[in-house]
């Protein structure tokens, strides 16, 4: 490999923030270490030394200077091989076989997380050499993250798997996406576009069943189907074609009065409350919209989020606190904010939904 290839290869590698020197994180099991590797996406370094590497050469290879950048981007494995009868024994070298001949230990075997092997070397080799071939693994393999990124597409994972599992499908795809966006060679990333795949064709699905209700006039049962998919799959595209649809819907004279004679017949449903924070369905306040209340007790609008604004956005956010304060059986709160809703978007589904909440209050509340 050319100095020039060697240069660029080990300027990337130096992106990532390297540890102190010799701070090599070795596994003694090879289980171990293939499960991090798939963890992480990056390639394994197994290395085979003989019972008498008593002074562990084998691990000092990778102490020198010129290997420190590459100490974050490998997971390494140390494996001890006995001799019996001058021969070299051990079951890891049916995966990883050193070919005919003798052989110089230690054997070193670069591979992906698919355990294939990608090279290999034995010996003593110079420093510069062995970090040639680790640069030849990490290119080979399309580059591999730095630990902080892999480790913020990790955990926007297992945030993402947390919302499905309570069927915020909207919030979900938003992380889901982040880890996707990252671009990053990871199992993280593989499962994001799988589980992002499923929610867009459900929401797919969602808007195809409402137009088929609008086509067969079917009003009311559009209209539930769109505000249910705009609710819920927010920020998908999808859920902006349900809300721009649904704006059309009621400008239809025809949809309107339909719609109008629903809500009187059977209004809109309320939501389930809970007493207990932790219930998926609790309606008790967050940080922010504590925030937000504390503006809109000093006479302030509450804002809507940054990334989500218009009428929509703020209905939703002032709906969530109307059913807040009726969890925490601030009844008389609750109306005030109905009725700002009623009063600032008298012709939208969320004033019917608020309309709705209202009929469930007592008078005397």
């Amino acid at each position: 490999m050319g100095k020039s290839y060697l240069g660029l290869a080990l300027g990337f590698v130096l992106l990532a923030a390297a540890p102190c020197r010799g701070a090599v994180r070795w596994y003694d099991t090879y289980e171990e270490g293939l499960g991090l590797a798939k963890k992480t996406g990056r390639p394994i370094a197994v290395v085979f030394a003989t019972e008498d590497d008593k002074l562990r050469a084998a691990k000092k290879l990778f102490e020198r200077d010129t290997i420190v950048p590459f100490h974050r981007l490998f997971v390494f494995i140390y494996i001890e091989v006995a001799i019996k009868d001058g021969r070299v024994m051990h079951a890891m070298f049916q995966k990883f076989p050193p070919g005919d001949g003798q052989h110089t230990f230690p054997l070193i075997f670069f591979a992906g997380t698919d355990e294939k092997v990608i090279s290999k070397t034995e010996g003593n080799p110079r420093a510069g050499d062995l970090a040639s071939d680790m640069a030849a693994v990490l290119k080979k393999m399309g580059g591999v993250a730095s630990p902080k990124k892999a480790r913020d597409a990790n955990e926007a994972l297992e945030r993402a798997n947390a919302l499905l599992a309570k069927k915020q499908y909207g919030a979900a795809a938003k992380l889901y996406k982040e880890v996707v966006d990252l671009s990053l060679k990871l199992p993280a990333t593989e499962t994001a576009k799988g589980e992002l795949a499923k929610i867009e064709e459900m929401a797919k699905k969602q808007l195809m069943a409402a137009r088929a209700d609008v086509a067969d006039k079917a009003y009311p049962e559009a209209a539930k189907k769109l505000a249910d998919l705009d609710d819920t799959f927010a920020p998908l595209p999808a859920a902006k074609e349900a809300r721009e649809e649904l704006a059309k819907l009621r400008a239809l004279p025809e949809a309107k009065e339909a719609l109008e004679k629903a809500v009187k017949k059977h209004p809109l449903a309320a939501r389930k409350h809970t007493d207990d924070p932790n219930d998926i369905d609790s309606d008790y306040f967050t940080d922010e919209e504590l925030d937000a209340l504390d503006q809109m007790a000093g006479g302030e609008d509450a804002k809507p989020a940054a990334k989500e604004a218009g009428p929509g956005a703020e209905c939703r956010r002032l709906l969530s606190f109307a059913r807040g304060w009726i969890a925490n059986k601030q009844h008389a709160k609750a109306r005030e904010v109905l009725a700002r809703i009623i009063g600032k978007y008298p012709d939208t589904i969320y004033a019917d939904q608020a309309k709705a909440l209202l009929a469930t209050l007592k008078p005397q509340d």
